[in-house]
């Protein structure tokens, strides 16, 4: 497989428009996202990454991870600070940063029916390769993730890890210089987390590019050469993992309680201890945890916090989210059922019925985001992804089994919320059942 060659820099213009050698594949300096209605998202981010660099990033759910490589990928813009990628500005050369990172995020989806060959040389044509190059490159980025032998096996058929190596070939598709990965390892069973990151470490070596992962796991950063951790948005510790498991602690305490947030902010300040929420668990680096288990719970019961038992499975155990859950596929349905009736009473024949779902249906699939990230495709289509009813439904779902780094549904540059997504899919089926019903009377009235 080929890589970049040479030495471990990249280029970037001084004010003189001349070329000069950086040390580093990012480089970021009071990065910071403020979202409407004044939520600081990042606060003034300083990073540096070396070229060439196994890089980590930690911090619990919410802390800003992904927000932050989004700004990085210039898939969102900076409400203040400067970065580079790869040699390129985010803010005024945000063609080139998308030109030479690749990016996989945690909910990025593969075509289920479609082997893996197809996948990749589909993808390697949306990146602009020859049909000739993208055999050429699809055949390579198989043999490096090692599923060579399962070119012709159908994405359905595999296994979550050979699913997650897949994601990452295909961002290598076009050989970039930076390689930014959202929570890889999140859903995979141990032997499997460590088997993924015996590949990154491997494709680090051969194709010669930065990698630069978020997770929140204490432990994963083990297996990179620095890390950062983030909370509430702000950098609060970097260094070697030696350094800094050294400093927070040797092991992990991880629990679940009633109230995760102020279990960790109690922690904190109870025993000066780094404690992180991450949605489902509190997890705090101690040194000895036989002799700090009892003294955390014993600190959370005097403050009525409980611990909690752990929900079955990976659906949310709280009744708000589980609701949420089950009614939006019911909604998207109901929606897709209710457009459907629009050409179905205004058809004679069910083949011309048939054929205009058949060519209504695939770009409006395509371009929803539910197959691939929006972010991924070119502008035109992202532009007209408010005038798509299943961007709505994908983008929804999507944001109710998690956070995302994947720009969803925007009026300009706003991001409506789910309530109003979910208003819009209902409101566009009552107007499609209004249509039909308004058919209908025509229809009696003509007989």
């Amino acid at each position: 497989m080929t890589g970049l060659q040479g030495p471990a820099t990249d280029t970037a213009a001084d004010g003189r428009g001349t070329r000069r050698a950086l040390p580093y594949a990012v480089h970021a300096r009071g990065l910071a996202k403020t979202y409407p209605g004044g939520r600081d998202a990042v606060r003034g981010v300083d990073l540096t990454v070396a070229a060439g660099e196994m890089f980590a990033f930690l911090g619990p759910n919410g802390a800003g991870k992904s927000t932050t490589v989004s700004m990085l990928c210039a898939l969102k813009r900076p409400s203040a600070g400067a970065a580079w990628v790869a040699g390129a500005n985010v803010l005024t050369e945000s063609h080139l940063v998308r030109r030479r990172v690749g990016v996989l995020f945690q909910y990025s989806a593969l075509e289920p029916d479609l082997t893996c060959a197809q996948s990749l040389q589909l993808h390697a044509r949306l990146h602009g390769l020859s049909r000739s190059d993208a055999r050429s490159r699809t055949g390579q980025v198989l043999s490096a993730a090692r599923l060579a032998e399962h070119r012709h096996a159908r994405v359905r058929t595999l296994s979550g890890g050979m699913r997650r190596r897949l994601g990452i070939a295909r961002a290598l598709l076009h050989e970039p210089r930076v390689l930014f990965l959202d929570e890889p390892t999140a859903g995979l069973d141990p032997p499997a987390r460590a088997r993924l990151w015996q590949h990154l470490r491997r494709l680090r070596e051969d194709e010669h590019i930065t990698v630069f992962v978020t997770t929140h796991y204490l432990e994963e950063a083990e297996y990179c050469d620095r890390l950062a951790i983030i909370d509430h948005g702000r950098i609060v510790a970097h260094g070697t993992p030696a350094g800094l498991k050294s400093a927070l602690g040797q092991e992990t305490v991880r629990l679940r309680t009633s109230d995760n947030r102020r279990a960790a902010a109690l922690l904190r300040t109870a025993h000066g201890r780094t404690a992180f929420d991450c949605g489902e668990e509190v997890t705090v680096p101690v040194t000895d945890s036989a002799e700090w288990l009892p003294r955390l719970c014993a600190t959370l019961g005097t403050h009525g916090i409980h611990l909690a038992l752990a929900p079955a499975g990976g659906l949310p155990y709280r009744p708000l989210p589980l609701a949420a859950l089950l009614a939006e596929p019911a909604l998207a349905a109901f929606t897709l059922t209710a457009l459907a009736l629009v050409p179905a009473v205004h058809t004679r024949r069910p083949e011309t019925f048939s054929t205009l779902l058949a060519l209504t249906s695939a770009p409006l699939l395509f371009g929803s985001g539910a197959l691939v990230p929006l972010s991924t495709l070119p502008s035109w289509v992202i532009s007209t992804a408010a005038l798509n009813p299943l961007a709505y439904a994908a983008d929804l779902l999507r944001r109710t089994t998690g956070p995302t780094a994947s720009p969803g549904v925007h009026w300009g540059t706003w991001q409506p919320p789910p309530a109003l997504e979910a208003g819009v899919l209902l409101l566009t089926a009552i107007t499609a059942l209004l249509c039909t019903a308004r058919r209908f009377g025509r229809t009696d009235d003509t007989t």
